[in-house]
């Protein structure tokens, strides 16, 4: 979608600080304009009908509503823009529910502003933008994802210390079938060991701290 005129860029965050501090980012981007912001939710859908802008930046985590939800509704306009999803941190299966209802980039807060432009001009472009470390935090949660309710009761207890042997007492089931579920998780989660199974799980808080 290559035009002559600047890609119109609508800034979605709660927090005044990152707002001002992505605005202050793209007025020196050649060829992009910021041409509104909003702190909240509401409202988010008639400003983007009157507005028109070709890329929402959106936050992925608003008061009151999911992601997801935002992004659909955000896509039902006529001439819709396109949506890129900005977070501080992952609940990486709201991002994969906003990048499955239509959402073309995935950006981290924390990433360069060269990352956050990329994500914007490919999004104008019509192409996905994943940066390198939200593609590494998808692709470990999609692992994650997939364990069972069983194997997430099995971590729940590594990251107590429990042995086989107890995981298999605490949960009635035998032994052997303990250490196939210990087996089972530490492929999901592309790890070695137990003890990186739980340092994993700790940091994506599937277990308790």
């Amino acid at each position: 979608m290559t035009t002559g005129r600047p890609i119109r860029v609508l800034v979605v965050d709660d927090h005044p600080v990152v707002r001002e501090g992505l605005k202050a980012l793209l007025a020196h981007q050649p060829g992009i304009v910021v041409m509104g912001e909003v702190g909240t939710a509401e409202g988010v859908v008639g400003i983007c009908a009157d507005l028109r802008p070709d890329v929402v930046l959106l936050d992925l985590r608003l008061p009151g509503i999911r992601c997801r939800e935002l992004v659909t509704a955000i896509l039902q306009l006529k001439d819709a823009p396109s949506i890129v999803v900005i977070s501080a941190f992952g609940s990486h299966g709201e991002v994969a529910e906003c990048l499955n209802a239509g959402a073309l980039g995935y950006v981290l807060k924390s990433a360069g502003g060269a990352e956050i432009v990329a994500a914007i001009r490919a999004a104008f472009n019509g192409s996905r933008y994943l940066s390198r470390e939200a593609a590494l935090q998808l692709a470990e949660a999609t692992c994650i994802e997939r364990l069972s309710s069983r194997e997430l009761e099995v971590l729940e207890l590594m990251a107590d210390g429990c042995t086989n042997l107890e995981i298999a007492r605490r949960l009635r089931i035998s032994r052997g079938t303990a250490k196939a579920h210990v087996h089972a998780i530490l492929g999901k989660l592309g790890v070695k060991s137990r003890t990186a199974a739980v340092a994993l799980a700790l940091r994506r808080g599937l277990v308790r701290r």
